[in-house]
C-alpha cells in the first residue's frame, strides 16, 4: 500500500530562502492527516509541520545543472519516511557509488571518495568529496554531491589504513559516472541567463527559453 501522493496540490510559488534552501508555496483541498514532502532530485530535503502548512522549506545543495523539484502529500504517520527511491525515474541530478569491500588490511581505516575536477578529465585522488568508515568486509555507497557540469566523470574509492593523520593510501579502485541532465529552461547568454536594459525609467528583463 502506497503511503505518499503526487496529486491533491497545485504548487503557486517557489524561490530562493537563502544560498542553501528554497522554498514552495502550494494550496491544497486537504486539510487532516496529511503532510507534504519536498524533493530535490528525488532526496528528501524538507517537509510541513502539519496538514494546514502550505509552505514547505528544503536545503539543497545549489547547482549550475536543473535540479527537479517534487512535492508529495503523504501520510502524516509516515511524515519522516524517505520515499526517494519510490518516485518517478525522471532525469536528475542525483548519482549513488556503490562498492563492495573484501579483505582488506586489518588497519584498514575509511573510504576516501574523490573524483576528476572537470567532465572528461582524470581521478583526482586529492579531490576527497567524502570519507566512508571501515566497518569490514561488505557492501558499502555513497551519495554522490551535485555535479556542475553533464559529461563523463571520473570517480574513484581510495581506502586508507589508521595511520596519523589522514592513512596511507591504498589502490584506487576507478570508475566513471555519464551525468546528463534536463536541459536548462532558460539559455545562457555569455555568462548571464538574463539580459536586463532600462529606457525611460523603465527596466526591462529579458531571457530565452
Amino acid at each position: 500500500m502506497s503511503h505518499w501522493y503526487l496529486g491533491g496540490h497545485t504548487i503557486r510559488k517557489a524561490g530562493w530562502v537563502n544560498p542553501g534552501a528554497i522554498f514552495v508555496d502550494f494550496v491544497s483541498q486537504y486539510t487532516s492527516g496529511w503532510v507534504w514532502q519536498l524533493y530535490c532530485n528525488r532526496q528528501l530535503c524538507g517537509a510541513t509541520r502539519g496538514p494546514t502548512e502550505r509552505r514547505v522549506v528544503g536545503e539543497i545543495v545549489a547547482s549550475p545543472l536543473p535540479s527537479p523539484l517534487t512535492l508529495i502529500r503523504v501520510d502524516a504517520a509516515h511524515a519522516f519516511d524517505d520515499f526517494g527511491d519510490e518516485l518517478p525515474a525522471i532525469p536528475c541530478n542525483r548519482y549513488r557509488l556503490d562498492w563492495t569491500s573484501a579483505g582488506e588490511s586489518a588497519d584498514t581505516h575509511h573510504f576516501d571518495v574523490c573524483q576528476g575536477v572537470e567532465a572528461g578529465g582524470a581521478l583526482d585522488e586529492t579531490n576527497i568529496l567524502g570519507r566512508v568508515p571501515y566497518i569490514g568486509d561488505g557492501a558499502y555507497s555513497f551519495v554522490l554531491p551535485p555535479f556542475v557540469a553533464d559529461g563523463t566523470w571520473a570517480v574513484g574509492v581510495v581506502p586508507r589504513d589508521d595511520a596519523y593523520p589522514l592513512g596511507n593510501a591504498g589502490t584506487a579502485v576507478e570508475s566513471s559516472v555519464v551525468v546528463a541532465t534536463p536541459p536548462p529552461d532558460v539559455s545562457w547568454s555569455g555568462d548571464q541567463r538574463f539580459e536586463a536594459s532600462m529606457a525611460g525609467g523603465v527596466l526591462t528583463v529579458s531571457f530565452t527559453f
